[in-house]
């Protein structure tokens, strides 16, 4: 891309990674978008801060990256170390990014390409499993269905009221006027980056990009289930937020999913059974 390109900041949220994370930060370095600012939220309590902080004092690194920089993510890897790895970044967008995940090849040009191109303020991509084992049936399943479907909704608007299509809060890449507008991610466990997703659903209509561009880290039968149960728990809130917000008040964007679409949106409704959540929260 041209030198004038504008600078991404892939926000790196290091949990207990120490295994993955030095991997996870290659994919960074390997990518051939030119302007890259890297900000690494340490909220580890293993071996993970170490590695990270030989990683941002490597030359090769800061050679490569406009800037790179450790912030404490105060022994947490959930929103708290995602709003404070944005707060120190700068970049005209943002690239969120889990310490045990991957950033495939091309994935930062082909999403400025795909926002520029489009107008979107908030994009996700395809994702690609990573596992070291072979993964649970009802895992797989879940991970490919999901965004297989997206296409047979009428905008990606309705596909996110179903189900968390990025599948990972590493897979979103928005714009830092966004973020403004919309506000932090919230203090939700699990869901956080469906929470913040919908929240931007009332401002700009997501793109989806049908492309493998995120390395998504599998990790088994029992901790899917777990995972799937406590989203499910926190999706209550979720889905009674933005079911109240689009339905009192005004939406910029037009095509978000709300009575305005008339019979459709009662239909889906209905359909999806989130009735339930047409309450005020």
């Amino acid at each position: 891309m041209a030198a004038t390109s504008p600078l991404v900041s892939v926000v790196v949220v290091a949990g207990d990674n120490e295994r993955h994370v030095s991997a996870a930060l290659e994919s960074v370095t390997a990518q051939d978008y030119p302007a890259i600012e890297l900000v690494i939220a340490d909220g580890s309590r293993d071996r993970t801060g170490v590695l990270v902080r030989t990683f941002a004092q490597d030359p090769r690194v800061q050679a490569r990256v406009q800037s790179v920089t450790v912030v404490d993510g105060q022994k947490s890897a959930g929103p708290e170390a995602v709003n404070r790895g944005i707060r120190e970044s700068r970049g005209d967008y943002v690239a969120l990014f889990n310490g045990d995940e991957r950033l495939l090849p091309r994935r930062l040009t082909r999403m400025v390409e795909v926002c520029q191109s489009t107008g979107a303020e908030i994009a996700f991509s395809r994702i690609e499993p990573l596992s070291e084992d072979s993964p649970a049936p009802a895992e797989i399943e879940y991970v490919y269905s999901v965004q297989d479907n997206i296409e047979f909704f009428p905008t990606v608007g309705y596909a996110l009221l179903r189900h968390e299509s990025p599948l990972s809060r590493g897979n979103l890449f928005f714009s830092r006027p966004l973020f403004e507008r919309v506000g932090p991610f919230a203090p939700f466990e699990h869901a956080h980056g469906w929470d913040f997703l919908l929240r931007s659903l009332l401002v700009t209509e997501p793109a989806f990009v049908a492309e493998p561009l995120y390395g998504l880290r599998l990790r088994g039968h029992e901790p899917f289930v777990e995972h799937q149960r406590r989203v499910a728990k926190e999706a209550e809130t979720i889905l009674r937020n933005y079911f109240f917000y689009c339905r009192t008040r005004p939406l910029t964007n037009v095509v978000a999913p709300s009575p305005a679409w008339g019979p459709f949106f009662t239909s889906f409704v209905t359909a999806s059974r989130h009735a339930n959540y047409l309450v005020k929260p």
